[in-house]
């Protein structure tokens, strides 16, 4: 019995993100120093990049024994993990290579301070994921 994620669930995701983020782009939200509306945006992408996992391969999870709950849980933390540190560097080679861009989409971190939180929010939202992942499947 596997993990599975329909994948209509993780396109409604990454869809509210965006709107979220274009939304907040077009009042100046992030025209302030004090820009909030990221770190809960983080942690939602931290669910998109588990949710992205568990539709992907989330069908060779297993969480039939104690130790099978683990793994899983460690796997879909992980993919929110490594998803979250991927966006950063997507977002500084975007301000390196692509300046424009990336300051007209607002996809940067101005310092490492914002960085680390953007990534711990990333990984809080995995956690998330996976506690309600593991309590929904359990069920089953």
């Amino acid at each position: 019995r596997g993990m599975n994620v329909r994948g209509i669930y993780v396109l409604t995701l990454l869809l509210v993100i965006g709107a979220i983020h274009f939304s907040a782009v077009a009042i100046g939200h992030y025209a302030s120093d004090n820009v909030w509306i990221d770190i809960p945006l983080h942690f939602l992408g931290g669910i998109f990049f588990s949710m992205l996992f568990l539709w992907s391969a989330g069908k060779a999870l297993s969480v039939r024994s104690m130790q099978e709950r683990l793994v899983s849980a460690v796997a879909i933390v992980g993919a929110a993990l490594i998803g979250s540190v991927l966006w950063e560097v997507f977002e500084f080679a975007l301000v390196t290579f692509l300046p424009s861009v990336a300051f007209g989409a607002k996809w940067y971190s101005l310092r490492v301070s914002d960085l680390l939180v953007d990534i711990a929010m990333g990984a809080l939202g995995g956690l998330v994921s996976a506690i309600l992942s593991l309590r929904t499947f359990l069920k089953k």
